[in-house]
């Protein structure tokens, strides 16, 4: 539980990152293993490809793999109530 402030400090700022995980032809991408690297939160994409996971607010990388398209990292920035990404995968052979 160490995500509390100590007394006396603001808790810290949470955002929710939401996005969406398509293949080359723009189509959502279902079961993609979407990772937020510090700190380690785990999801998986819905039948449409999207995804949404609550973090702090900063400067955070998101890792996405799924067999058959590979893997994709970014960085991703938060610093409002909630940020959107789209990532396109492609397919491997």
């Amino acid at each position: 539980m160490g995500s509390a402030a100590p007394p006396g400090e603001p808790a810290p700022a949470w955002s929710l990152l939401c996005g969406e995980v398509v293949d080359e032809s723009g189509a959502g991408i279902e079961g993609a293993r979407v990772q937020l690297e510090a700190p380690v939160l785990i999801t998986r994409t819905d039948h449409a490809g999207k995804f949404c996971l609550s973090c702090p607010v900063g400067k955070r990388t998101l890792r996405v793999e799924i067999a058959g398209h590979g893997t994709a990292t970014r960085e991703v920035e938060l610093v409002g109530a909630s940020a959107q990404v789209r990532i396109a995968l492609p397919t491997t052979h």
